[in-house]
């Protein structure tokens, strides 16, 4: 079991989780115990998802790794995330797109003020409360999006936001359980790639939510 955040990014390599120099290092620069709640400290670096607050999770490592992955992210990448949660996962972004943004919304106002706070020295975010089933119009365009929670489809707002040759990461499916998938802008249509796994987010809420 990983005692410390640079055990488990080893752990990710090995396993193959882990892909590209640029997702390692935002890994090694992203200590996971600074989401984790004060009294599930010691499973911080457990690859396993984590209650936080009001019924949500923090991601198990595996996974944020593997969506960052599919995110194929550039220096300056605007992205869209949706669904804050603890702030581990646009920290991991904010590592990536150094010279980009990262625009994050939460519907929880618990989680919202907690990682507002979290996340406060990283002038490359910026944190939004509100539907994230919406999408953050006033900040759109993004050439990426990827949401943290399961959703019964991309809703339309998102397509909207997305730019051309755009990608988004997200899991798809029913409420307890999810298949994640990655799409493509192409010719202003969203189209899935061929990216199919299992995988369990906790549902989102919303107007195009559950």
């Amino acid at each position: 079991m990983p005692q410390t955040n640079e055990k488990l990014v080893e752990k990710l390599l090995e396993e193959g989780r882990i892909k590209t120099e640029e997702v390692k290092n935002s890994f090694l620069r992203t200590d996971r115990s600074k989401f984790v709640p004060e009294d599930k400290q010691k499973y911080s670096y457990i690859d396993r998802p984590i209650p936080i607050a009001e019924g949500q999770t923090i991601s198990a490592p595996h996974m944020v790794a593997m969506m960052t992955e599919e995110l194929d992210l550039e220096k300056d990448s605007k992205i869209m995330e949706i669904g804050t949660g603890s702030g581990y996962q646009a920290a991991i972004l904010a590592e990536i797109a150094t010279k980009g943004e990262i625009h994050t919304i939460e519907t929880v106002e618990t989680l919202y003020t907690q990682s507002k706070e979290k996340l406060k020295d990283y002038n490359n975010v910026e944190v939004y409360k509100g539907d994230g089933s919406r999408g953050i119009p006033e900040a759109a365009p993004f050439n990426r999006i990827i949401s943290t929670c399961g959703s019964p489809g991309i809703p339309e707002p998102w397509k909207e936001q997305l730019e051309e040759k755009g990608i988004i990461v997200a899991p798809v499916g029913g409420q307890r359980h999810q298949t994640l998938k990655k799409y493509k802008k192409i010719n202003g249509e969203v189209k899935e790639q061929k990216v199919s796994i299992p995988c369990a987010f906790v549902p989102m809420k919303g107007e195009h939510g559950f």
